[in-house]
């Protein structure tokens, strides 16, 4: 879900005493991320969002594989396809700015078209298997759908061909314009390995989801649990 949704669902549930700031973080992004070993916040889109780990079927590893993450900017000023904005280069701060933001007469950023997304969309297409391909999957194909009717595992995937076509198609299009590629255009995230504590929580709100009713009654939390959620 967007971050603010669920950070005014928390809001509701505390009946309004849930503070950043009890938590040692000065805004609600940086207590997402200091939850990373339950929640993984992309920040490529906008606004950006949250995602529960571990709600699907996903193998149990020792260590989270590496993701990428293009830069926002740059993301942004190839992903903005829906409006009238115009990115440009601007050369002396290295970075993609709205036209009416930059006061540097750059090259215009290369933002694709919704037929070039869609066309993104039908390779990716090619690569899933025909028993993944329902209703709901050939509809987001062939039409502005949100990413969030994909089954988990098929909208994982998407992502990180998302993220390869748009790097694929920025560094061509510095190469075009003879530009120098930014050293930054993609950073990894990810990659750490799960400490004892960690795995523990993990393997607990795995065994919460799986339990019955009945198993959930006889769950006993510490009251000092139920006084720092502030419920």
């Amino acid at each position: 879900m967007d971050i603010g949704v669920l950070k005014n669902r928390i809001l509701n549930v505390t009946n309004g005493g849930f503070r950043e700031s009890d938590y040692g973080c000065t805004a609600f992004t940086e207590f997402v991320r200091s939850h990373s070993d339950i929640l993984e916040l992309d920040e490529m889109r906008w606004p950006p969002s949250v995602t529960l780990k571990g709600v699907h079927d996903e193998p149990e590893l020792a260590s989270d594989p590496v993701r990428k993450q293009v830069r926002p900017d740059l993301w942004r000023a190839v992903m903005d396809f829906s409006g009238d904005r115009r990115y440009v280069w601007d050369d002396d701060e290295g970075v993609a700015k709205l036209a009416g933001d930059s006061t540097a007469d750059g090259p215009a950023m290369p933002t694709i078209t919704v037929e070039e997304f869609t066309n993104w969309k039908r390779a990716f297409a090619d690569s899933v298997d025909d028993a993944e391909k329902d209703d709901l999957f050939r509809d987001w194909v062939e039409k502005l759908r949100p990413t969030k009717l994909l089954a988990p595992r098929v909208r994982h995937r998407w992502n990180d061909y998302l993220k390869e076509e748009v790097e694929k198609h920025l560094r061509s299009w510095f190469e075009e314009q003879e530009l120098p590629l930014p050293p930054d255009v993609v950073k990894k995230r990810g990659g750490f390995v799960r400490s004892p504590d960690d795995e523990l929580r993990h393997r607990l709100i795995a065994c919460v989801r799986a339990m019955t009713t009945e198993e959930l009654k006889t769950v006993q939390i510490p009251s000092s649990v139920l006084l720092r959620l502030k419920l």
